[in-house]
């Protein structure tokens, strides 16, 4: 609630202030009335504004609506918009598997028997050695590139100690091993896990196993250790790794 009696009181005070203003400004020379009539304009307005702010305890702050606010600074030229390129929708071109083609294979013939191979590479390019060991077929083909330069019948475990398949490395090369395990010879050995699986020089003859190792006959194992470097890759499948006619995958 709003107190009316200062308002009063300060009504009466500018009704007085007014009147002994208006005879004092009668007196005056014309120049001096224009300056304090403008000032006692001035303070009224003031009054005016303390007055209403007793009446309604609250101040308000009108910006007409014909005074527009105009931004000082100018405004950054328009980018030009990129060209779109159109959306693709066609099949995205497959990788090609890791592997290899076999270009151009040994020539065999007949059936090979147990403790014979091939060996040939008369003409083949210097390339990468890739070796496949199909148990299922129980022969080892090593390849130079794409082009086979040998093949032989081997051995391998059976029952309690199976040859692992999968993809592997040549990770040591020992011309004259003797097994740590059985204390056996293994010329030319060409290792394939830690725990003792390799390619190396053997009997083989029909009938016998080994304990998980490869085994190929020595000549064919000296030929090999020969050509091969660590890291040659190798991979052991039960059935021929061979697809689409030439290729081998996982390798």
């Amino acid at each position: 609630m709003v107190n009316r009696y200062p308002i009063a009181l300060l009504t009466s005070g500018l009704r007085w202030f007014n009147s002994r203003v208006q005879q004092g400004i009668a007196a005056m020379p014309s120049n001096r009335k224009f300056a304090l009539s403008f000032k006692l304009l001035l303070a009224a307005g003031l009054v005016a504004g303390a007055s209403a702010v007793l009446t309604t305890g609250t101040i308000s702050t009108v910006i007409g609506s014909e005074t527009p606010v105009v931004a000082s600074t100018p405004l950054p030229e328009a980018l030009e918009t990129p060209e779109l390129t159109p959306a693709s929708f066609d099949e995205p071109i497959a990788e090609e598997e890791t592997g290899f083609r076999i270009t151009d294979p040994l020539t065999i013939d007949g059936e090979m028997a147990f403790g014979e191979y091939a060996w040939n590479e008369d003409g083949v390019p210097d390339g990468e050695i890739r070796i496949i060991i199909d148990l299922e077929a129980e022969r080892l083909y090593a390849y130079r590139g794409g082009s086979e330069i040998g093949r032989t019948v081997i051995l391998y475990g059976h029952d309690d100690n199976p040859t692992p398949t999968g993809s592997f490395t040549i990770t040591e090369k020992d011309e004259d091993h003797i097994s740590n395990l059985y204390f056996v010879p293994m010329p030319y050995m060409m290792r394939l896990t830690n725990d003792g699986i390799a390619i190396h020089g053997s009997m083989v003859e029909e009938g016998f196993a080994s304990r998980g190792c490869i085994g190929v006959p020595d000549d064919f194992a000296e030929l090999l250790f020969n050509e091969v470097e660590l890291g040659t890759r190798v991979l052991i499948s039960r059935g021929s790794p061979i697809t689409d006619g030439n290729r081998v995958a996982g390798i």
